[in-house]
């Protein structure tokens, strides 16, 4: 697989080396649509309703400052089951109904599997639109959930040992390898 890269061209990468972000994204992809529904590890949402509920009572008071739109996006990255909203939906439909007829539920999910059990989980407070890409949400006033997504989240990784310099993590043959690379680059007015 031909993966972007940023390491120094005068060390060669071998043949078949992915950048980790590269690489987390396939093997995550493969991961989800392989897997039974969260078979082998259990997240907060699916320890306890109060997680949800929370998040549906902080979405309340971020509505409120936003001035109450009669529109607001109510997306979830990553939803997992679907367990997170219907917690927070719950909250919001009992505590602010004005809120909950100015949601549109949208979630950013991409296997068949888990939009199925989202659909039943939601079934009772809305019909959730779904997304494959963050992209492809609404631009219109928007509060975004996103609890495992981030912590799933393909990220670059750089190291930079005093002796060696800058390098990035790539995988080869299921090991990590560290080949050189220009220093990463950093937001506007930030340095290392």
């Amino acid at each position: 697989m031909q993966t972007p890269n940023s390491h120094n061209p005068s060390h060669p990468l071998p043949a078949g080396a992915e950048r980790l972000d590269v690489f987390m994204a396939r093997a995550n992809a493969q991961y989800y649509a392989t897997h039974p529904l969260l078979s082998d590890f259990v997240t907060a949402p699916e320890l306890s309703q109060v997680f949800g509920e929370l998040l549906g009572a902080w979405a309340v008071a971020v509505w409120q400052s936003m001035g109450s739109p009669t529109r607001l996006i109510l997306a979830e990255a990553g939803p997992g089951r679907g367990t997170l909203m219907a917690d927070a939906l719950r909250v919001i439909t009992h505590l602010v109904p004005a809120m909950a007829h100015a949601i549109d539920v949208h979630l950013v999910e991409t296997s068949p599997l888990m939009r199925a059990a989202q659909a039943q989980a939601l079934q009772p407070y809305c019909t959730p639109l779904w997304h494959s890409h963050l992209e492809t949400l609404p631009n219109a006033p928007l509060i975004l959930l996103a609890n495992e997504f981030l912590d799933a989240l393909p990220i670059r990784q750089f190291v930079c040992p005093p002796t060696t310099g800058w390098q990035e993590r790539y995988v080869h043959n299921g090991a990590c390898i560290y080949p050189p690379c220009p220093a990463p680059p950093l937001p506007e007015g930030r340095k290392f």
